[in-house]
């Protein structure tokens, strides 16, 4: 799975540069990208849980590009925006408070206590388990103390069948597993997620139910997790 999403998101980013940017980054619905009115929504509910103070120091992973780092970094925040695909990264090199890095995620290796936070917005599902639950130790390593991680727009395992909801999406899936090809990537269970952080000690561990009204609120979830 995660080497099938390396090729995917390089290959998709070498393409995406006459996409609209949500397009770029797959935030659609029905094909067609989200209006502004509910990005702005959507980056107002991250505000909610994700406190960034101007200074803060803020890892954002499977950045894409860069549009949740831009609002941090106008926030006041200095970001590296990390992603796998240099075509999705290009727009992110003017901006002063964002360091763009291209890399596969699984080999980063910062210094303990790097950061002030760190984000994950629907990115987590292009990890398998194992993946997860080595990226959750590198996560608690990079923190600062009283550090925050939000990992947002999880796939939720519980409801699968909510998302794959009609007899053509169940067949889509159906022949997706034969080949280990996912269309959304891992599912997750929150259990799972409350457990591996609490292997790693993180003293605090928050399953976050989605609001109505984001794109993806009724097949997932978020987690917040404090060092």
């Amino acid at each position: 799975m995660n080497e099938y999403w390396i090729k995917y998101w390089k290959k998709h980013g070498e393409n995406a540069q006459g996409m609209d940017k949500h397009s770029q980054v797959l935030r659609t619905l029905n094909k067609k990208p989200i209006s502004e009115e509910q990005w702005q929504f959507t980056l107002g509910e991250i505000d909610k849980h994700f406190e960034i103070r101007p200074g803060d120091k803020v890892l954002d992973l499977c950045c894409g590009n860069g549009l949740i780092s831009k609002h941090l970094a106008d926030k006041g925040a200095y970001v590296r925006a990390v992603d796998v695909s240099e075509g999705l990264l290009e727009g992110l090199t003017a901006y002063d408070r964002i360091e763009p890095e291209i890399a596969d995620i699984r080999n980063l290796d910062y210094g303990p206590d790097s950061y002030d936070h760190v984000l994950i917005y629907a990115g987590i599902q292009y990890f398998t388990l194992a993946e997860s639950f080595l990226l959750f130790e590198k996560l608690f390593h990079w923190l600062k103390p009283n550090g925050t991680v939000f990992i947002g727009d999880i796939p939720d395992l519980d409801k699968q069948f909510d998302f794959y909801n009609n007899a053509e999406r169940r067949a889509v899936y159906f022949q997706n597993l034969l080949s280990g090809t996912d269309v959304v990537g891992t599912w997750f269970i929150d259990e799972w997620l409350l457990n591996a952080a609490k292997h790693f000690e993180f003293s605090n561990a928050e399953i976050l139910p989605q609001t109505e009204g984001l794109l993806n609120a009724n097949y997932r979830f978020d987690l917040k997790l404090t060092k």
